[in-house]
């Protein structure tokens, strides 16, 4: 059977659907209007406006969604249905009709006039009360079948648009809250290619959008961690799961950031997976504060494991890197006062070594004012958060030199001092290259922190060399005392066992007084050393200034000192200019340094050797000089030689004694003046030269004292050497028997009457008896001692001896214990042991014997 193209007849009424009349017969146009009746019935359940017009633009049919649209509206619905001439609609005015309608009308006449096949325009065409909606048109044209027809479409998509819209509004308000959180927002598809990323994270890298899509983010992944990161975002998208890690991001400025990363899948339609959305959170500062932590834990251990500071130095270094730098250098003063680098270290040895070589051929300028120099002379920390060009050239000395730093690639350094206890110890630079990292103020902290406990470390194990040092001096010290002390005594108790036995003729029996006499002094001498070196360490030496000359002080040691340097054999040469140049100062401390440097130096000059003494005026200074040409010392030992303990030679066989006290107690007792003394020395072998600079008076008085030969210590309390202490009785008081009897002996010898007693109570009855003119007694002593005796003395009347004139006999001769005496009741301190013309002085004094012969 041959089949027809249809013939569309005029519709029987307006408001039915467009009548197709075949021009067939039979079953098949049956069928056919079957087949019509259901297209009609699917149009009409449309929620589409359909309309189909002829060549001319005139309505031919329309389904009942079109027919039923009663809404105003300037071209669709029941006003506008079959027989509405569309072509004459498209080119009325209709003023009321809004612009984006009279373009969808503009578009249906090109349409009509066969100038274009299609037509399609979505436009907004409110209600009359204002209320907003929105229309899809679409029109098409077809020639198919000889008749042209067009069909229009026209789709309420107001629910769409709004849709639309608040997705829209739902995307912006998104975009806007990732651009403005502080974390760096990303989204990748199923694929792991990343499309999107917010504001914050295209500033942290630095680049665009275009650049960051896809995989290109993933070339800013620091190399030893992005496979770790490929795994775990692919396990993730596999298993369709959130996930979580740490990795380092290559920030705008080239430096590593360490990134918190975290994503959360994303459901696409029907639930399927649509990616991740994720975001990121710097944590650098947390990880850097947990390395520190833990970096400040393991450089306490390193610290604490030696006391060899430059083996705990060098272990702190290497810590350093790679956990806080790249470099890590410590620089410390050297005994000179020079800087010394102790250690350098860098992940590349090839790099140490670099550094090493730039050391030895580009020296550091001390006075730079900044880098290490500068924060050893200043004690303040530097911190360069960006090393410039213009620093490297700043620093470099050659072009050649500048080449070399711009080869290492330095990002930023921090300098900070390593001091303890008010010292500047030496310097510790932490610096970056490789990494990128740049310092901060809270690594500037925490490198004080550190140099802090490295500053700490290093001087303890300097406080426990010096006292281990100080332990072997003293062990040596006591064992020279020991020595030195014995020495004399066994000569006294050999000699004076020799005259007990009576069998020395007269010359050995002056010879036996000779030497006990002579080793006593010695003895004395040691004890009187080691007073004053304690009242050095506790700063109880005091100075009785006044005028004086130094000359005459010279001259008079001199001559004291020839007999000893003649009997060696060392000739003892004095050039003394009369300067007529007077200092402050304490004349009998002056003259115990003028004897210390000139025994010390005959004792160290060999027989025929000489010695030379020269005093001098030097601009505002007396200069006294004391030249040798003996056994002469190390360089190492000069800088020491005037510390307390020193022997240049601490061992049992050394050749010359003493307590290594005289140079020290020199020393102090010239700076009291306000003056320096030196040593120096060609060498072991080539003598040495000793010079004691004292500052000039500016005035001179006429009543300056000049010491003589022999004469006595300015603090001594005595006076000339009386001739008698006729029709005197003197108590003396000491609980040792022998200490009395020679205390009698003496004052028996000047013709006093002398009661002895051996305790407080026992004194107290002979004061009674004997009426006393004068009382010496012991202090230490068992039971009441003489404080106790001489605070109930005080409290007799004085017709049983309440103000006798007192004076206390004691070993005790430091400051505060003669203090205590004169506050106790005793008008004189007597340090033992006395001479016996110091006793005899002072038992004249107290009697008043002094008084009347001074008056006569």
């Amino acid at each position: 059977m041959t089949r027809h193209p249809p013939r569309f007849d005029p519709p029987p009424a307006v408001g039915t659907v467009v009548a197709y009349e075949w021009a067939v017969s039979g079953p098949i146009r049956d069928e056919l209007r079957v087949s019509e009746g259901l297209l009609r019935a699917a149009l009409d359940t449309l929620p589409v406006h359909v309309a189909v017009l002829d060549g001319r633009g005139t309505v031919l049919a329309v389904n009942e969604t079109w027919a039923g649209f009663d809404e105003a509206h300037p071209f669709i619905g029941r006003p506008h249905g079959v027989g509405t001439s569309f072509l004459e609609l498209c080119g009325t005015e209709m003023p009321e009709c809004p612009e984006e309608a009279r373009r969808v009308m503009a578009g249906l006449r090109g349409i009509l006039e066969a100038r274009q096949e299609r037509f399609e325009m979505e436009y907004p065409c409110p209600t009359a009360d204002g209320r907003e909606r929105w229309f899809r048109f679409r029109a098409q044209r077809s020639d198919l079948g000889g008749a042209a027809r067009v069909v229009l479409l026209h789709e309420d998509i107001t629910a769409r648009k709004r849709a639309e819209r608040e997705l829209q509004d739902s995307e912006r308000l998104f975009r806007l809250m990732a651009d403005t959180t502080p974390g760096l927002v990303w989204m990748s598809d199923p694929e792991r290619q990343f499309t999107y990323f917010n504001r914050r994270w295209l500033e942290f890298r630095g680049r665009t959008l275009e650049q960051e899509r896809g995989t290109g983010w993933m070339e800013g992944i620091h190399a030893d961690d992005r496979r770790r990161w490929e795994d775990e975002i692919a396990a993730a998208s596999a298993d369709r799961r959130p996930f979580e890690l740490e990795l380092r991001l290559r920030r705008a400025d080239g430096e590593y950031r360490w990134l918190l990363a975290s994503g959360a899948p994303l459901s696409a339609a029907e639930g399927t997976f649509g990616g991740h959305i994720g975001s990121c959170v710097d944590v650098t500062d947390r990880r850097r504060a947990e390395e520190a932590s833990r970096f400040l834990a393991e450089a306490s251990d390193a610290l604490a494991s030696s006391l060899d500071y430059q083996t705990t130095l060098s272990a702190v270094a290497r810590l350093a890197v790679p956990q806080i730098a790249d470099w890590c250098a410590v620089d410390m003063v050297g005994p000179d006062g020079s800087l010394q680098r102790l250690a350098v270290v860098h992940a590349d040895p090839n790099k140490v070594e670099l550094a090493r070589e730039l050391e030895q051929r580009y020296s550091v300028h001390m006075g730079a004012d900044s880098g290490v120099p500068n924060v050893m002379r200043t004690g303040f920390p530097e911190l360069v958060s960006e090393i410039t060009d213009d620093l490297l050239a700043e620093t470099a000395e050659n072009p050649e030199h500048l080449e070399i730093l711009r080869g290492l690639g330095l990002k930023s350094y921090i300098i900070v001092p390593l001091a303890a206890r008010g010292r500047t110890l030496g310097a510790l630079t932490l610096m970056t290259a490789e990494s990128g990292r740049r310092y901060g103020m809270s690594d500037l902290v925490f490198a004080e922190n550190l140099a802090g406990r490295t500053a700490l470390a290093v001087d303890n194990a300097r406080l426990y060399r010096e006292a281990q040092e100080l332990n072997r001096m003293k062990d040596e010290f006591l064992a020279t005392l020991s020595h030195e002390l014995r020495t004399p005594l066994n000569a006294i108790v050999g000699w004076a066992h020799l005259l007990r036995d009576g069998k020395l003729d007269e010359p050995m029996r002056q010879r036996a007084i000779e030497t006990i006499n002579r080793n006593a002094k010695s003895q004395s001498q040691l004890i009187a050393d080691i007073l004053d070196v304690s009242r050095i360490v506790t700063g109880k030496l005091r100075l009785d200034l006044r005028p004086v000359e130094l000359a005459p002080i010279v001259e008079a040691t001199v001559d004291t000192m020839r007999p000893t340097a003649e009997a060696k054999g060392v000739a003892l040469e004095a050039q003394i200019e009369d300067t007529a140049a007077q200092v402050a100062g304490d004349g009998d401390r002056l003259q115990q340094v003028v004897w210390n440097l000139v025994s010390n130096a005959i004792k160290f000059t060999p027989r025929g050797g000489v010695v030379r003494v020269k005093v001098s005026r030097e601009r505002s200074h007396s200069t006294l000089v004391v030249e040798d040409n003996g056994a002469g010392m190390p360089a190492e030992l000069i800088p020491r030689i005037f510390e307390r303990f020193l022997q240049g030679d601490s061992t049992s066989s050394r050749f010359h004694g003493g307590l290594g006290l005289g140079l020290a107690i020199v020393r102090h007792i010239v700076e009291l003046h306000g003056g320096v003394v030196e040593a120096s020395s060609r060498g072991p072998g080539l003598g040495s030269v000793f010079k004691v600079k004292l500052p000039v008076s500016a005035v001179r008085s006429a009543g300056a004292e000049r010491a003589e030969p022999g004469g006595r210590r300015a603090g001594d309390e005595t006076g000339a050497f009386p001739a008698t202490l006729e029709g005197l009785t003197v108590l003396v008081v000491d609980d040792d028997q022998d200490s009395r009897e020679l205390i009698r002996a003496v004052l028996q010898q000047h013709g006093a009457r002398v009661v002895g007693a051996a305790s407080t109570d026992e004194a107290l009855k002979l004061l009674r008896a004997e009426n006393a003119d004068v009382l010496l007694s012991d202090v230490e002593m068992p039971g009441e001692d003489g404080y106790a005796l001489i605070q109930k003395v005080r409290a007799l009347p004085p017709e049983e001896g309440g103000r006798v004139p007192a004076a206390a006999l004691t070993a005790y001769a430091r400051r505060e214990d003669r203090v205590k005496t004169l506050l106790a009741g005793y008008q004189i301190h007597l340090a033992k042991p006395v001479e016996p013309e110091e006793l005899v002085t002072a038992v004249s004094r107290l009697s008043g014997r002094d008084a009347a012969l001074a008056q006569r």
